[in-house]
């Protein structure tokens, strides 16, 4: 038996950084994460190809599954719900609302998406801003209709679905303008609380 309390470098480490060293280069030059691995694997330098297409959600979920960063002990109960999450994950999903709805990924919607998700306080699965839209093998987490997600790409496209639905263009507006939701009140955050709250921060 291998000792395990060696000092060598494990191998799911170093896939582990060899995958997010792909996701954020394909993220810095606007290329998709597959474009990256193929031209990685050719022998091909990836700084010096030219910027083709933005990364898509399902190019980022084919390679590296952000429901890691939602369900890691900090960010997930033994019950399957997703409560408040930490910065670093809630900048992750933030960062994929946004690309998925074509948004900016300006600091300011960055911080005013992740103000939003601690606002709403957790809930169903995979749905840190509890969409109720109903989803393919979606199940409900509550009485009012928020869902657990069977992934994290499956609730970032709730989401946004919900976001493009028509009752939250103020939302969509401020956000495509990349000053985020900070320092203003919105009707469609109202509409989105049941009246609960009108402001994230």
């Amino acid at each position: 038996m291998a000792d395990q309390g060696s000092s060598g470098i494990s191998g799911i480490g170093i896939a582990a950084v060899f995958a997010g060293g792909i996701l954020v280069w394909s993220g810095i030059k606007g290329t998709s994460v597959s474009g990256v691995f193929r031209d990685l694997i050719a022998g091909k330098d990836p700084s010096k190809l030219p910027q083709t297409t933005p990364v898509t959600i399902a190019g980022l979920v084919g390679v590296f599954n952000p429901l890691h960063l939602l369900s890691s002990s900090s960010g997930s109960s033994s019950s399957g719900k997703t409560t408040v999450i930490g910065s670093g994950q809630g900048e992750a999903f933030a960062r994929s609302v946004l690309a998925t709805l074509g948004a900016p990924q300006t600091a300011a919607n960055i911080r005013s998406v992740m103000a939003w998700v601690q606002r709403e306080g957790g809930g169903g699965s995979n749905n840190p801003l509890n969409t109720t839209l109903p989803m393919p093998g979606a199940t409900d987490f509550n009485s009012v209709g928020v869902k657990n997600y069977s992934s994290i790409g499956v609730g970032i496209a709730a989401t946004v679905k919900t976001l493009l639905g028509g009752n939250y263009s103020d939302i969509v507006a401020a956000l495509k303008s990349g000053q985020g939701l900070c320092g203003r009140s919105y009707a469609g955050l109202s509409t989105w609380s049941g009246g609960g709250y009108s402001s994230v921060c």
